[in-house]
Formats: C-alpha cells, sequence, structure tokens
C-alpha cells in the first residue's frame, strides 16, 4: 500500500473515501483539534469507524494531578534512568499533556462529528482508547 504524509487538516482524501482511520499517540498533536476532526468526518465513510488510543486527561481533580505529576517528572526521570538519549523526546509528552483538553471535553468535541461507541480506559485514565462511528445520512443509524 501506499504511505501518505501530511497534516490531517488538509488530509488529501475524497469526501467519504476512508472506511476506517485509527490514531494511536497523535491526535493530541495536531494543530487544530477542530479543523481535524472536522477533516476526519469529512473523509470517513458514513458508517466508518475512528479508533483513537491516545493519552488522557481525566476529568477528576485528583487524578488530572497525579498523571500530571507523571509525566512532568516520574516518566522522564524513568526514561532517562535507563536511556539518556530518549529523555528529550519524552519529556515533550508533558507539554503536550497540558494542552490536552479532559476527556469529557473531548469526547463532546468528538460528538459534534462521530458516535461514540465505546471507551476503554487505562493507567488509571491517563490512556483511552475511543471508539466512534460517524452516523449515516440523517435518521438513519
Amino acid at each position: 500500500s501506499d504511505a501518505v504524509i501530511g497534516v490531517l487538516e488538509y488530509a488529501p482524501f475524497r469526501p467519504s473515501s476512508i472506511g476506517s482511520v485509527f490514531m494511536a499517540f497523535a491526535l493530541r498533536d495536531v494543530f487544530s483539534l477542530p479543523d481535524s476532526l472536522e477533516r476526519l468526518a469529512s473523509i470517513l465513510k458514513p458508517g466508518g469507524v475512528f479508533t483513537v488510543i491516545d493519552l488522557a486527561k481525566p476529568d477528576g481533580s485528583l487524578a488530572k494531578a497525579v498523571l500530571s505529576l507523571y509525566w512532568r517528572i516520574v516518566a522522564p526521570f524513568l526514561v532517562a534512568s535507563a536511556l539518556m538519549k530518549l529523555w528529550r523526546e519524552i519529556r515533550m509528552i508533558y507539554p503536550t499533556y497540558l494542552l490536552l483538553p479532559t476527556e469529557s471535553e473531548l469526547i463532546r468535541r468528538l460528538a459534534r462529528y462521530f458516535r461514540l461507541v465505546r471507551v476503554r480506559r487505562l493507567l488509571l485514565g491517563g490512556v483511552h482508547i475511543l471508539v466512534l462511528r460517524r452516523p449515516h445520512a440523517q435518521g438513519e443509524e
């Protein structure tokens, strides 16, 4: 198969031409979440599946504080202890974590274009798997 390299907000695909989209640890790095979701919705076929695996920012303040501490201090320390070369890359996770909307806010934004089918939370809610489906035309399901 052919590889396509580009920016999600300007993905070079025809409307309703993709049957499924899988994103692993990438949605948090888009330039514009609203533009990216709109573009994904336009290129995904009606009934198509959109699966997201990414860091999550829980809604609860205690879980949010624990995970913030983890990404800011613990994860970089663990990586630095084992592999100094990767320390610079792993420490960049924290700034992207800060920019994340909370999980409920992300789901609210996704609901504008997709129907949530399943949520699975891992690592104290710090990672989630979201399975969504693009609705069919008005009145269909």
